[in-house]
């Protein structure tokens, strides 16, 4: 083949460092996915371009590189949307390659022809066409080095005549991001502010959210300081749960398991980096504080007393020293006996496998390191109950999108974002598995070791999916009663291969 743009595209990719591409070829594509087979780069050849929207976005979340997508033109493009949607709101960089119709044919209605601009801009932080193969090296640069500065979805329209054109020289291939962190510092009179009114509080309670995890010292600290209970948010769970001394609960939209009579007491609720804050949990009374450094979550939580835009670390070293030492501690420890108690709960059914004899029984077994990924509604909310968040276990699902479903191609990038060694869990609706299906097929394909969990809430008229999972090549199990549920487990987590197991579970007490 020519020195075609397809192969500049890839070369450019290799040079940012980029690990896999997620999505599925076609006539448009056919060019880029090609010089991807004669790359070290890998091409994740799912079954449906949602999945790899997904995907892309999980494996930038937790590598905390670029993730990549492509699709062709028409359709196959428009099916990454969903899962462009899913990456932009978690701020996860991401490059989507969309690929499109030759650029004469733009606008005369030509077959597989839509809107792309229009369609791909409100799910991305910049979306603009390649308008030729030698702007091709500084657009994609600016596309990528914008998806990593402001943490979302870069779009680029490549029309397929331009990246099946023949490149002419050399080009410059400069154009790759760089990696850099920015410090966010509060306005200082905004701290001041807070400080006094925390200061004239008797009773502070805490909410630590994903975004607060580069301030835990800074959190724990802060906590010691003031005797205040410790909240968290399911993703913030992984990092406060196991640091703090009083614990308040999951404050979450899935996971509502702190006490609301508890939090009532609270003069002032400081919540900081947490994602969508769950506001309508918050007591009326209640005096709030938001502190985050993401402007679009500062925009949202426009209806509190204070609200500051600084990175929750520097903000809280900036506050700190400002602060009153309090030393009445009945309050927080109210609070944290109230959350042993709850977890200390007997199990009330015997003859039946409920969430919460499941999530004990995961608890125990599943690796301290492991990557956990979650459905929404119960399932995520069981998770935020029961499994406990060590620091160096991590929770994910999907949080600000909330995409039923989406636990399995969120779970295959996740395993290709994190190492070898540790153990990714995707616990799955039995209903939601059903909308990613297919993707049993990519895991079998790609080789991905993933430890699927199908929880359904025993009807049992329903297929049992362990045996088409076993059809695909996967082992597989199913688990219907509480005395099997223990050995099934061990056997499931300690296989060295893909494993898919049915649990079927009584619904949600």
């Amino acid at each position: 083949m020519s020195n075609h743009a397809g192969k500049l595209i890839v070369r450019i990719l290799e040079k940012s460092g980029v690990k896999n591409v997620w999505g599925i070829t076609g006539d448009s594509a056919n060019f880029i996915t090609e010089a991807l087979f004669e790359s070290p780069i890998n091409f994740m050849h799912v079954r449906h371009e949602e999945a790899a929207g997904m995907a892309c976005g999980a494996e930038a979340e937790v590598s905390g590189g670029l993730g990549v997508c492509i699709g062709s033109c028409g359709p196959g493009a428009l099916h990454l949307i969903n899962g462009l949607y899913e990456a932009n709101k978690e701020h996860n960089p991401v490059l989507c390659l969309a690929t499109h119709i030759p650029s004469g044919e733009i606008g005369t209605n030509y077959v597989q022809e839509t809107d792309v601009f229009n369609l791909f801009t409100d799910c991305s932080v910049f979306c603009q066409y390649v308008q030729s193969v030698e702007q091709l090296p500084r657009i994609m640069g600016i596309a990528m080095q914008t998806a990593v500065s402001r943490k979302g979805v870069s779009v680029l329209l490549i029309p397929g005549d331009i990246s099946s054109a023949v490149v002419k020289g050399d080009l410059n291939l400069k154009y790759t991001p760089h990696y850099t962190e920015e410090v966010i510092t509060p306005c200082p009179e905004s701290v001041r502010e807070l400080a006094d009114s925390i200061n004239r509080s008797e009773r502070v309670a805490i909410i630590a959210g994903k975004n607060a995890g580069v301030a835990a010292k800074e959190v724990t600290e802060l906590a010691n300081l003031l005797q205040a209970p410790v909240g968290f948010d399911l993703q913030g769970k992984a990092t406060f749960e196991s640091l703090v001394k009083n614990r308040l609960g999951c404050f979450d939209k899935h996971c509502k398991d702190y006490p609301v009579e508890m939090l009532s007491k609270a003069d002032l609720i400081l919540l900081t980096g947490v994602e969508n804050p769950y506001m309508s949990g918050i007591p009326p009374k209640a005096r709030v504080a938001y502190i985050d450094g993401f402007v679009d979550n500062i925009i949202k939580s426009h209806n509190t007393d204070h609200t500051i835009y600084g990175a929750p670390d520097e903000t809280l070293r900036l506050l700190i020293p400002l602060l009153d030492s309090k030393t009445d501690s009945g309050y927080a420890s109210d609070c944290e006996s109230y959350y042993s108690e709850f977890r200390a709960r007997t199990e009330e059914t015997e003859d039946s496998i409920t969430y919460r004899r499941l999530m004990r029984s995961l608890d125990a077994r599943i690796p301290q390191d492991a990557q956990i990924v979650a459905d929404t509604g119960p399932i995520a909310e069981n998770v935020g109950r029961y499994l406990k968040g060590s620091g160096t276990r991590k929770f994910h699902y999907s949080h600000s999108y909330q995409s039923p479903g989406a636990t399995l191609p969120l779970a295959m990038g996740v395993r290709k974002g994190c190492s070898d060694e540790q153990a990714v869990i995707a616990l799955c609706r039995y209903d939601g598995i059903q909308r990613f299906m297919g993707e049993l097929l990519t895991l079998r394909q790609l080789g991905l070791n993933l430890k699927v969990a199908v929880i359904n809430e025993s009807i049992n008229t329903k297929p049992d999916l362990s045996r088409l999972a076993g059809a695909l090549g996967l082992e597989s199990n199913r688990l219907s009663n509480p005395d099997d549920l223990e050995e099934g487990l061990k056997k499931w987590l300690e296989s060295d291969t893909c494993g898919c197991i049915q649990i079927d579970v009584l619904p949600n007490q």
